[in-house]
């Protein structure tokens, strides 16, 4: 079974989300595991060092406050990842992306949920992405974390898909019911996300932002956006409890994936997902504080 290594490390310092290593193009580059992508995507900045031939179909992305970016295609990226090996070529997006990734070595977004496999399992706690044959035998295994995490993981609620079967580029991605203090929310599963955050327009976000603090200005592929931060939040998915700092950002959901706001690393970092044939199952270890 392909088997490849989740780092949490780029030049040599730690980075908090995860990534694994291949080419594109012929290329080296670093590929960031971003379950929040609907699909794989390259940056344009790697896409021309490769001599990627683009074509432009009227495509619009969004980005991670809703919104959208001009995007154009390519139809042989010829992915490539250090111990899974090479992907199919299909149709994939090209973006542009801000220098900050460039620097970092960072070319393109990998969508584990999109790979060529009956099952994958993204272990993020382990550090490490793998195939496998059997969505029950998968399912089972969770169970056996337990072996190394105290308390017992707990299960996710039931996911909604996201999926648009008119798109060519198949897009797939998951959305969860949580609670934000009490405040009913559908949370994006974003591995590429940092932080856990609400939309300002969310009833949660409406209701919450009178107690928040001026945040920091994120980066995205738009251009920045102001955000503001609640402070030691409850946030509740399924049997999993943590207190955060929840970002509150403008924007809202592209209407093909309706939510309220994303599931970020700060809770996923202790879980395993598993996705089959567009399905979605995950075990987080339990917890009543923040992530260590």
């Amino acid at each position: 079974m392909r088997t490849a290594r989740i780092e949490y490390e780029v030049s040599g310092r730690p980075f908090q989300l995860p990534v694994v290593q291949g080419s594109v193009g012929g290329v080296r580059t670093l590929f960031l595991v971003d379950t929040g992508a609907n699909a794989h995507v390259v940056t344009r900045w790697l896409a021309k060092k490769a001599k990627l031939a683009l074509e432009s179909h009227g495509d619009s992305s969004t980005d991670h406050v809703g919104k959208p970016i001009a995007t154009l295609r390519t139809s042989h990226p010829r992915f490539v990842i250090d111990g899974w090996g090479p992907l199919p070529d299909r149709d994939t997006i090209v973006i542009d992306v801000p220098e900050a990734l460039e620097r970092l070595g960072i070319g393109a977004f990998l969508s584990p949920q999109n790979l060529d496999a009956k099952t994958t399992v993204l272990d993020l706690s382990r550090g490490e992405l793998r195939e496998s044959e059997s969505l029950g035998e998968e399912k089972g295994a969770l169970a056996e974390w337990s072996s190394f995490s105290r308390p017992e993981p707990r299960s996710l609620p039931e996911p909604t898909a996201c999926t648009d079967p008119t798109n060519p580029i198949a897009p797939l991605s998951f959305v969860l019911p949580a609670t934000v203090d009490d405040q009913e929310v559908s949370l994006l599963v974003d591995t590429g996300a940092q932080r856990t955050d609400l939309f300002f327009t969310s009833n949660a976000g409406k209701s919450l932002a009178p107690r928040a603090e001026p945040g920091e200005s994120l980066l995205l592929a738009s251009g920045k956006v102001d955000t503001k931060m609640l402070r030691d939040v409850a946030i509740s998915v399924g049997a999993v409890r943590a207190r955060l700092d929840v970002g509150l950002v403008p924007g809202s959901a592209d209407a093909s994936c309706p939510r309220d706001g994303v599931l970020a690393m700060d809770v996923l970092r202790r879980c395993v997902l598993v996705f089959g044939e567009g399905t979605f199952h995950a075990r987080c270890r339990g917890t009543d504080g923040p992530p260590h």
